[in-house]
């Protein structure tokens, strides 16, 4: 006979709490792991990243099938940001490589064209038929050995019968067979009513394109900014181009190839601008403004020129006011179009002097041309620029600029006052040349003999104007009343820039960067960035170099 145990209640009872609590356990860690992986999730580095980087990475991958596929496998958070912020679908690139258009671009645009509410989406259509960027051509060519291809109608008709009105941004870089006058019929249908920007080479707006139909240029009425890059032999380019587009209401032109006549009547008629860039072709057609009065164009902030020695400059230096202008690009663009040396050569000194003189609100200038490099002291043209510029880019440099020319540049950039080590050990006089300046910009061109058959103390000039204007705290007297010193900032150049226009200009740095990686190392340390921009934009630090 089997015993029973007086406590044969009490077990069971327990027994069944003891389930109860695995059950209830279990139920936890379930909901503990569902906390950890929000956790996890919220700990992400993609999590972290402002929607501004976000969009940029979205933007890039854009560019090929395996980039979109790579971006959606690398994690559900990227997944799970990418269709919660519309923010991150307001951009797209696609590069047509052959010309052709790809089944996989199709479905990714129409893919951005359904996400990019509210904010529209800001398109860029690129076409090239060979590519010298190596990542670009290996994207290209691995991406899928036999892409489907689409046909251009199905492309066209997305971008401009179905989805206009979500268009924020245009930027065509070529129109092929039918792809211009799609544009043409929808600027003139007036469908494309949100665009803000568009940027166009080879635009031209013709009888043969529109038939019998008038431009009207209320069909675009949030259009700010107009990017028109012009083939100079297209006869079919002229003013009429112009009449599809609601000037009066543009902030900001940019005009490539066009004759002078037309960039600076468009300058001085559209009031409401405050960017204008131009790459002006000669022409002869001046005399209808030669007797004006002098001109002030009160809302203009940017300007690009080319400044050749002839009568459209000498009327823009003349007779042309800019109170307001905060960024000059002061370019010599030489066209082999030009007739007579005389538009080789730059404008008469004093001139150009008076005119950079009386632009006091002036924060930016990049001067491409070698008269701001040659005699900086004694031609006194950067000393005419204003006292407030924090900008300052000397580019594109011809072979003759020397040693000597980039030193005497250097030795008027350096800050001299009397408590400085160079104003007590040389006695020369205090300067305070830019002394708000942040960021400084040289052409690869002016660094070509630093690093040659040169002792280190022969790169002193560059390192000893860098010196002068890092940010050291300096001590000043105190007041009287305490035994504590004041301190106070000296103006802090924050980047130091080396544009590299070519491969040569790019293993130039190298050397460079290479021969005097400790300076840079101790300038780096003490706040100032030196780094060094690609043809393509791109920006590398120093360090990569070495």
């Amino acid at each position: 006979m089997q015993a029973t145990s007086p406590y044969q209640d009490e077990i069971a009872l327990l027994e069944t709490k003891t389930r109860q609590l695995d059950s209830e356990i279990e139920k936890l860690m379930v909901q503990r792991a569902a906390y950890q992986r929000q956790i996890n999730g919220m700990q992400a580095a993609t999590a972290k990243l402002p929607s501004e980087i976000l969009s940029a990475v979205f933007q890039d991958c854009s560019r090929s099938r395996k980039r979109l596929l790579t971006l959606g496998a690398v994690c559900s958070q990227w997944r799970a940001v990418a269709w919660s912020t519309p923010k991150l679908w307001n951009e797209c690139d696609l590069y047509f490589s052959w010309q052709e258009v790809f089944r996989w671009q199709v479905d990714a645009l129409k893919l951005w064209f359904n996400n990019c509410q509210p904010f529209g989406l800001s398109l860029s259509l690129w076409f090239a038929k060979e590519t010298d960027d190596e990542e670009e051509a290996y994207h290209w060519l691995e991406d899928d050995p036999s892409p489907e291809v689409a046909s251009d109608e199905e492309f066209l008709d997305m971008v401009f019968k179905e989805n206009p009105q979500n268009l924020c941004a245009l930027t065509i870089n070529y129109f092929p067979s039918g792809w211009r006058s799609r544009l043409v019929d929808c600027l003139l249908a007036g469908k494309l009513t949100n665009i803000r920007t568009l940027d166009a080479t080879n635009f031209t707006y013709s009888a043969d394109l529109a038939g019998i139909q008038e431009a009207d240029p209320s069909g675009t009425p949030s259009l700010t900014k107009l990017i028109l890059r012009c083939d100079p032999i297209d006869q079919s380019f002229g003013e009429k181009t112009f009449d599809a587009f609601p000037l009066s209401h543009l902030t900001s032109l940019e005009l490539y190839g066009v004759e002078s006549k037309t960039a600076l009547d468009l300058l001085l008629q559209l009031s409401n601008l405050r960017s204008f860039a131009c790459r002006r072709l000669p022409s002869s057609h001046i005399a209808h403004i030669q007797n004006r009065d002098v001109i002030e164009l009160p809302n203009l902030l940017e300007l690009e020129w080319d400044f050749h020695n002839d009568e459209w400059t000498l009327f823009l230096l003349n007779n042309v006011r800019l109170p307001s202008l905060r960024r000059l690009f002061w370019n010599y663009h030489w066209q082999p179009e030009w007739d007579g040396w005389s538009h080789h050569l730059p404008p008469p000194n004093n001139l150009v002097v008076n005119f950079l003189s009386s632009l006091s609100k002036l924060k930016v200038f990049l001067g491409a041309s070698n008269i701001f490099w040659l005699h900086p002291t004694q031609n006194g043209l950067l000393a005419a620029l204003s006292q407030g510029l924090e900008e300052l880019h000397l580019l594109e440099l011809d072979e003759v600029l020397s040693y000597d020319d980039f030193t005497d540049v250097l030795e008027f950039l350096t800050l001299r006052d009397q408590n400085s080590h160079e104003y007590l050990y040389s006695h020369k006089p205090p300067r305070w040349n830019f002394p708000h300046l942040k960021k400084l910009v040289f052409d690869t061109s002016c660094v070509k003999d630093l690093y040659s058959d040169r002792d280190e103390d022969d790169f002193d000039p560059l390192c000893s104007m860098i010196e002068s204007r890092k940010n050291d705290a300096v001590e000043e007297a105190g007041d009287g009343n305490n035994d504590s010193e004041r301190l106070c900032r000296k103006p802090h150049l924050e980047v130091m820039q080396f544009k590299a226009y070519s491969l040569n200009g790019w293993n130039r740095l190298s050397r460079l960067f290479n021969a005097f990686q400790e300076d840079f190392e101790d300038l780096e340390t003490e706040g100032v960035s030196i780094e060094a921009e690609k043809a393509n934009g791109e920006i590398w630090p120093w360090y990569y170099f070495v």
